[in-house]
């Protein structure tokens, strides 16, 4: 690439790390994709519309104000928050 995707620019990476960086620091709208499904799509350009291709709002429900905890509450944590 020239230049890194701009924000909201839907991508098709198929590396689970290049994906939580395009998403999370770059902004693009991408996920981790079967195999070949990347490279696929990359060929076509075209991405099945569903997961971060769909345009909705992200706007924050869950709000968890918390401070350190043991080893163990972390996951139990991730787990019910997963849950809503």
């Amino acid at each position: 690439l020239e230049s890194a995707p701009s924000q909201s620019t839907h991508v098709a990476w198929g590396e689970s790390n290049a994906v939580v960086y395009a998403n999370s620091v770059l902004g693009a709208k991408t996920q981790k994709y079967a195999d070949y499904l990347d490279a696929c799509a990359a060929l076509t350009g075209r991405a099945p519309l569903a997961g971060a291709h769909i345009e909705r709002d992200a706007s924050v429900d869950i709000v968890c104000d918390l401070s350190a905890g043991e080893n163990d509450f972390w996951p139990l944590l991730g787990y019910v928050v997963g849950l809503q």
